[in-house]
């Protein structure tokens, strides 16, 4: 049986990693670019198309190599998804200097202290992640009734993601709520650009 997810990346500082890490080292070698990767790697639909390859615990680099990604990412989204990326898996001390070169490049205000940025509640958390989940489907070119069939409750499906979340009504879960956000987006309700200007409850009061 499959965990609850299987695809997990993250920045990580320069420091050596074991054999069974892949390091992924994208052309495009720039901070939001590489932020904005890890968004979309860590998203419901990349992982659902990665699930679909594994057949045990471990996975050759070459699956990796041949799984999809968006064939391009518009500025803003990038930008967005950088901006959740970051705040989502940079919260140590360790990354002061990728926050201090993101606040260079325009992604978080200067004039707030970067460990300010860093997602540390509950809402704050389940907020980005919902965003990324919902403009990663909407970069994959999918439809909500597609994305809804990804994150359906089935637990007849071994590697489905009926498990997320799975104490809570499927309404509360993070696939109900990125279903609910994407279907939201697409709706034009919110977009990456608004949502930098929404709080967390206005977030959450759009997508119901």
């Amino acid at each position: 049986m499959l965990n609850t997810r299987s695809f997990v990346c993250a920045v990580t500082p320069n420091v050596p990693c074991g054999h069974l890490v892949v390091i992924l080292d994208p052309e495009n070698d720039s901070a939001i670019s590489r932020l904005s990767l890890i968004s979309v790697t860590g998203s419901l639909v990349f992982d659902w198309t990665f699930r679909r390859r594994l057949s045990g615990r471990h996975v050759s680099e070459f699956i990796i190599e041949e799984l999809p990604l968006p064939r391009s990412i518009p500025e803003i989204q990038n930008v967005r998804l950088a901006y959740a990326a970051a705040r989502l898996g940079m919260i140590h001390r360790v990354f002061a200097p990728l926050w201090l070169l993101l606040r260079q490049l325009g992604v978080v205000a200067s004039e707030i202290e970067w460990k300010h940025w860093w997602a540390v509640t509950e809402v704050c958390r389940l907020r980005l992640k919902v965003e990324i989940d919902a403009i990663c489907a909407d970069l994959y070119g999918i439809e909500p009734d597609d994305f809804d069939w990804i994150v359906r409750d089935d637990p007849k499906d071994p590697k489905g993601f009926y498990r997320v979340d799975r104490q809570l009504p499927f309404r509360e879960r993070l696939t109900g709520l990125a279903a609910a956000a994407f279907r939201a987006l697409k709706d034009g309700r919110w977009s990456a650009e608004s949502a930098a200007k929404l709080s967390n409850d206005e977030v959450f009061e759009i997508i119901g």
